[in-house]
């Protein structure tokens, strides 16, 4: 299982990598660094060096599995946070558009500025947060003054 999920969290971070500008500074750690699991007792051997040794053992690929974990999150999130502002872009499109605003010159630019960051790659969220602020405080700023 754990292998699966490192091939899974290294195709994220590739991903991050790819699409985020400035994504995580983070390893994702390797599975097989643990070496291979113990091996099954002797018939004599004292359940207290067994159990020392399994729980070395464990403790390893838990750790392991914390940091597969922690990498999956961090990975993830500027994705996430990419996705979200994209989406929010859209609906107030939308909410513009439903007020007849989306097409203003100000407006339209504003829009594309936010559109152009957020569907760049790699993108800098920073840049393409600051635009999305921009147009979605533009499009209340027109609603508010048109109510």
């Amino acid at each position: 299982t754990l292998r699966a999920d490192e091939i899974r969290v290294r195709e994220l971070a590739a991903r991050c990598r790819e699409k985020i500008l400035d994504a995580p500074n983070l390893a994702v750690p390797s599975v097989d660094a643990l070496g291979s699991p113990p091996p099954p007792p002797e018939p004599d051997e004292a359940w207290a060096t067994v159990r020392k040794r399994t729980a070395e053992w464990l403790d390893k690929l838990n750790r392991v599995e914390r940091a597969l974990t922690e990498a999956d999150r961090r990975f993830a999130a500027p994705l996430a946070e990419r996705d979200d502002l994209r989406g929010v872009l859209q609906g107030f499109r939308a909410k513009a558009a439903a007020h007849g605003l989306a097409e203003g010159a100000h407006l339209g630019d504003t829009y594309e500025a936010a559109r152009r960051h957020l569907w760049s790659a790699p993108c800098d969220l920073t840049v393409a947060r600051e635009h999305t602020q921009r147009y979605l405080d533009a499009v209340n700023a027109l609603i508010d003054g048109e109510t």
